[in-house]
């Protein structure tokens, strides 16, 4: 080996090498402006598509938004036509649950979601009570006991109360029961259910809305009642709380206006269902 070749290679193993230190950046999407001046509802064989100017509404997988009745489709077109300069597509919860029906991400069939839904009431909010502090045990009881006791008539079921999450299984005549009955629900129908449940964190709560029996306002009031009791006695963090109780009120709005607008509701009126999604979206 030559000294020059020596030289080289002796530098290589010799050579201390400090390492570089790597600025990690995080990388947000551009927020989309609004790319489109008018919005249009068309029919096709049946179905009811969406228009943003001259370009048709495409779900994310990029199949056609195709929608099975015209109040929904009234109700997509309002969504899309009050975005205004920056379009918050966080904030279009009946769009994304159209998504959610066609594209179907997670493959799943009727079955899959009625199952998966009934998980929810081993774990439902109002199934779970707290004894300490007693004042907090007296109102849980207060509020929720009514609607408990609906739901155990309406459905012919029984509910076992439990303070603990690990020992309160559900009687297999009540899932059995629940089963059938959600089943009778369409598809696009248990879209909206489940997505209710999910934010509700109660299927007690989902099904009360669903029959009508309390309203939104109150379903979301409910279900937070351990968050508001907390509140009431040490206090909120500014803006959060509220903010945190608007999006919960348009989402679980969204969820069940979605589901109305899936009950065989062709026969429902444009202007009604523009009205609707107005309110939700304020």
């Amino acid at each position: 080996m030559s000294s020059i070749a020596r030289s080289i290679i002796q530098k290589l193993f010799t050579t201390r090498y400090f390492p570089v230190r790597k600025t990690s950046y995080r990388y947000y999407p551009a927020p989309v402006k609004r790319f489109y001046r008018s919005v249009h509802v068309s029919e096709s064989d049946g179905r009811y598509e969406i228009s943003l100017d001259k370009r048709k509404l495409k779900t994310p997988s990029g199949t056609l938004l195709q929608l099975p009745n015209e109040a929904l489709a009234a109700a997509i077109a309002t969504e899309w036509d009050l975005q205004q300069k920056i379009i918050q597509r966080h904030n279009m919860h009946l769009t994304a649950l159209c998504n959610t029906a066609i594209d179907n991400p997670c493959h799943q069939n009727h079955e899959n979601i009625v199952d998966g839904m009934l998980q929810y009431l081993s774990s439902d909010t109002l199934c779970f009570r707290s004894n300490d502090p007693p004042s907090l045990a007296e109102l849980q009881k207060e509020k929720w006991d009514p609607l408990l006791k609906w739901f155990e008539n309406r459905y012919h079921v029984k509910i076992n109360i439990s303070e603990d999450v690990s020992t309160n299984p559900v009687p297999d005549e009540t899932l059995y029961q629940l089963r059938k009955h959600l089943l009778s629900y369409s598809h696009w129908c248990l879209i909206g259910i489940n997505f209710t449940a999910e934010n509700l964190k109660s299927l007690i709560l989902t099904l009360a809305v669903i029959n009508h029996v309390i309203d939104v306002e109150k379903a979301v009031e409910l279900s937070r009642l351990e968050t508001v009791f907390q509140i009431q006695n040490w206090g909120s963090v500014e803006w959060a709380h509220n903010v945190d109780e608007a999006q919960l009120k348009a989402r679980v709005a969204a969820g069940v206006l979605f589901t109305y607008l899936n009950e065989g509701s062709s026969d429902l009126i444009q202007k009604d269902a523009s009205k609707k999604i107005q309110m939700l979206v304020k």
